[in-house]
């Protein structure tokens, strides 16, 4: 993954569950943007509780905390919906173009031609 430890101060503890190394990008950008959403609004926080990879899609789960205002939850929504659109056309483990698929034991994944029948990574 990025390095992106600068960025992501507000962020405590890490909530990356597992996520393949070619959807990585994806899942820094995102942090980025939820950061930039939230310190627009001083009393605001976000609780990131878990991004991980399930039936081919990207997940994110969180919590925006501190504040009543349709704003921070709408850029929030925004920044998890961008990431989750580029992840559906993009290989988990390569970051080239892909889409759904499902391997060799019939689960879903998001993967390109040259990764299609490959292994998930270590």
């Amino acid at each position: 993954m990025n390095d992106i430890a600068g960025d992501l101060a507000w962020l405590t503890p890490a909530p990356i569950g597992y996520v393949e190394a070619g959807w990585s990008d994806i899942v820094a950008d995102l942090l980025r943007d939820i950061g930039r959403a939230v310190a627009a609004y001083p009393t605001a926080s976000v609780d990131v509780l878990d991004i991980t990879e399930r039936d081919g899609a990207l997940r994110c789960d969180l919590v925006v905390h501190g504040v009543h205002d349709t704003a921070v939850d709408s850029a929030v929504e925004a920044a998890v919906e961008g990431a989750r659109r580029r992840a559906a056309s993009t290989c988990v483990r390569c970051g080239g173009p892909g889409h759904l698929r499902r391997d060799r034991a019939a689960w879903p994944t998001t993967r390109c031609d040259a990764h299609v029948g490959t292994r998930r990574s270590a």
